[in-house]
């Protein structure tokens, strides 16, 4: 009877074989296969499957050379986001039924500003992102990293996780009591020089539910090789949400979730700004929930003045935010790389208070039941810093036409952080 040495999922083990060349014990986990990507042949497939639900047969496709990808035109009903078990019966909602006081809204303001080419998708298309394999690989292995649960844990809020630090300010858990948030960010980090599995981000979000079961909206600015694959190390626009406590969700439109209407606008794309503030370049993000349907419009704005709806994430997926939010918050984030050097973050400058020295937020607010912009008072905040030594944020309050509330943050990162 001969014998081999197999090795299934970290095991080895020796098999008997019968006279049929069989084994006589099969073991339940089955021998990985692994190809040049490192994964399994199971995980291949997976792939394949993914890839087949994300990229859609293309109305028309643009190659941007710079940033080595195809942003294939998809027709708005048939986005990926739609094929959501939870959305089997969503009509798309071509725009907010209400805005916040004071928004307005011009979807032609921007234009080929968040491209490399200057042409929007023919009517009735969206701009997306031709996922590849390498995309997905590296996609799930940020995932991996995230632990976002403590950027939100409202119990315990400096749990230390090992490959993640933030700073943010963020409102006090008051059960629907919030229905947006809204901040100008700067990207005065723009000029980062990060390695190549570092990551730094900007952004704000809107939470509900417990660490167990949280469920969270975000958007920003991002610098990420390890997500994004650049090598330029670009500024990208980014969102992001999970339902379930980080067990399904993703970035941009690596999944099926966030509804995009805007037909320029391609989620995960580097940013140009023309809005500026004191003369630092910045990007306006508005989160808000549409009053009538429950859905979580995202606005941004990178010219002077007009601002563009770029889609809504479905209150379908949300049902702790059918009726506001628990909390909302700004802040900045950082990733260890292997080497153990944390990577910088905002513009790799510790805060002193004036913007024009760190990363900033301007305008600072969040959104009331009215759809009214509030500034936070000081009893509704809590301020959270994890290595101070490496990071830090100061906070000061000017009128609104001076810039609001800002938050002044980040710092060098480094080892021992």
């Amino acid at each position: 009877m001969a014998t081999f040495l197999s090795f299934t999922e970290g095991k080895h083990q020796t098999l008997q074989l019968g006279p049929n060349g069989l084994p006589n014990f099969i073991n339940k986990a089955k021998t990985r296969e692994i190809n040049i990507n490192g994964i399994s042949k199971e995980e291949d497939l997976e792939l394949e499957r993914q890839l087949k639900i994300l990229n859609k047969h293309p109305v028309q496709t643009f190659q941007k050379l710079k940033e080595g990808v195809t942003i294939d035109c998809i027709k708005i009903n048939e986005q990926p986001s739609l094929d959501h078990p939870l959305l089997k019966n969503h009509k798309i909602q071509m725009q907010p039924n209400s805005f916040p006081k004071g928004v307005q809204v011009n979807n032609s303001a921007i234009e080929g500003i968040l491209h490399s080419f200057k042409r929007a998708c023919p009517i009735g298309t969206i701009p997306i992102q031709r996922s590849t394999k390498q995309d997905l690989i590296r996609a799930k292995s940020f995932w991996k990293l995230q632990i976002m649960s403590k950027f939100n844990n409202a119990s315990t809020p400096n749990t230390f996780y090992p490959d993640h630090k933030i700073v943010k300010v963020r409102t006090t858990y008051i059960p629907n009591r919030y229905f947006g948030a809204k901040a100008g960010v700067s990207l005065s980090y723009s000029n980062l020089q990060l390695q190549n599995n570092q990551s730094s981000s900007s952004n704000l979000w809107i939470q509900s539910g417990n660490p167990t079961n949280i469920q969270i909206m975000s958007a920003g600015l991002m610098i990420s090789k390890s997500l994004h694959g650049d090598i330029n190390g670009a500024v990208h626009l980014f969102t992001f949400w999970t339902n379930d406590a980080y067990q399904t969700g993703c970035y941009n439109l690596l999944c099926q979730g966030f509804v995009q209407v805007h037909p320029t606008i391609s989620l995960g794309s580097p940013v140009i700004s023309e809005l500026t503030y004191g003369g630092e370049k910045i990007v306006e993000f508005i989160i808000y929930q549409d009053g009538p349907n429950g859905n979580w419009w995202l606005i941004i704005g990178v010219k002077p003045i007009a601002k563009v709806t770029v889609g809504y994430w479905p209150s379908e997926l949300f049902p702790f935010m059918r009726n506001g939010a628990n909390h909302v918050g700004w802040g900045g984030s950082s990733w260890v790389g292997r080497n153990g050097l944390w990577a910088p973050m905002g513009n790799g400058a510790m805060p002193d208070g004036d913007y024009t020295h760190s990363a900033f937020f301007n305008n600072i607010n969040f959104v009331d039941d009215y759809l009214a912009f509030k500034v936070p008072q000081d009893n509704q905040t809590e301020d959270i810093v994890e290595s101070p030594k490496c990071y830090g944020l100061v906070k000061t309050k000017k009128e609104e036409a001076q810039g609001g509330y800002i938050l002044t943050f980040g710092g060098p990162g480094g080892y021992y952080c």
